[in-house]
């Protein structure tokens, strides 16, 4: 446990630049069975919030660390529609929802739509939450 903590942390508030060493050449470090387990994560989009909203932030869900997953978001790699590729601050581990990691895919997914609901009912702009 202390492992990837110590591992992760470092990485959580760690801010895109181009062109930066930390995301080049990015290749995802596998993973066992049992590190599998499915996460719920925001990223903290930037530019203009939509009107009457907090902030614009992206959730998703990961079987990776989240901080592997928000690279490989960055340089492309199964980016989806790009939000976090084009807008993407950093993670935003105090909004992480309080439930715990499932291995489940299906719940996984329920988890995500949820949380982002709940996001949106807290004054966010909620992007993915799908």
């Amino acid at each position: 446990m202390v492992f990837v903590i110590t591992r992760v942390l470092p990485i959580l508030h760690m801010v895109y630049q181009p062109g930066s060493e930390h995301f080049d050449d990015f290749n995802p470090p596998e993973r066992s069975k049992r590190e599998r387990q499915k996460r719920v994560y925001v990223v903290l989009l930037d530019g203009e919030s939509a009107t009457g909203h907090e902030s614009t932030v992206y959730v998703g869900e990961t079987a990776k660390h989240r901080a592997d997953r928000f690279r490989e978001h960055k340089v492309g790699y199964k980016a989806g529609l790009g939000w976090v590729k084009k807008h993407g601050v950093r993670l935003m581990p105090e909004l992480y929802p309080p439930f715990p990691p499932t291995t489940d895919s299906s719940k996984s997914k329920i988890l995500e739509k949820k949380w982002a609901e709940c996001l949106r009912k807290r004054g966010y702009c909620v992007k993915g939450g799908r």
